[in-house]
């Protein structure tokens, strides 16, 4: 099958990753893998029966905190952040998107869980983070931009971009929820 075969230029950890859901349950089911890299964004989806495809959203996570979340981020370079992210993510709107669930194993999307509140040593439920739940976390982002209360401590510097890609994401692609699957081993 020739999602056996290895995709050119896809990082091994999604290689990984796509393998281990095209061996599992998944494989009749359509997906699509994200990957949050730091200068694009990556799509991999196949529905059924169908071919594989590699979308690339120009965008990514060092890219938006250089230009708008550094040193801090406000109001306005937040708004402009979003706008930028909602400009990538229009190209990519395909049918295979719109009918697939979303995987991704990034650490950033396990942060992201846990920032909002999902412990990942819970039950299933831990396993997956809803759009309303990302997008109740990105209001409260929203609000500490504002000069609301503090977020939680031990965020990396990327995590508010990959919720903001992951929220846009989510929203424009029609993703209701973003099952997390383990790191590579």
């Amino acid at each position: 099958m020739s999602e056996q075969l290895p995709i050119p230029n896809l990082p091994e950890s999604m290689q990984y990753h796509w393998q281990r859901l095209q061996a599992g349950p998944f494989a009749e089911q359509p997906i699509t893998l994200l990957h949050l890299g730091e200068r694009q964004t990556l799509l991999i989806c196949r529905g059924v029966g169908e071919e594989l495809t590699m979308i690339v959203v120009p965008i990514g996570t060092a890219e938006l905190n250089e230009r708008y979340f550094t040193p801090r981020s406000t109001p306005a370079s937040l708004e402009t952040a979003i706008m930028a992210v909602e400009d990538a993510i229009a190209p990519a709107r395909s049918p295979l998107l719109l009918a697939s669930q979303l995987y991704c194993a990034d650490s950033l999307a396990h942060h992201i869980t846990l920032a909002a509140g999902f412990s990942p040593n819970r039950d299933e439920e831990a396993q997956s983070l809803s759009s309303d739940a990302v997008e109740q976390l990105f209001q409260r982002y929203c609000q500490f931009v504002e000069g609301g209360a503090p977020l939680q401590s031990g965020w990396p510097d990327a995590t508010p971009v990959a919720l903001l890609i992951l929220r846009e994401l989510m929203h424009h692609l029609a993703f209701p929820k973003l099952f997390l699957l383990p790191s590579q081993p």
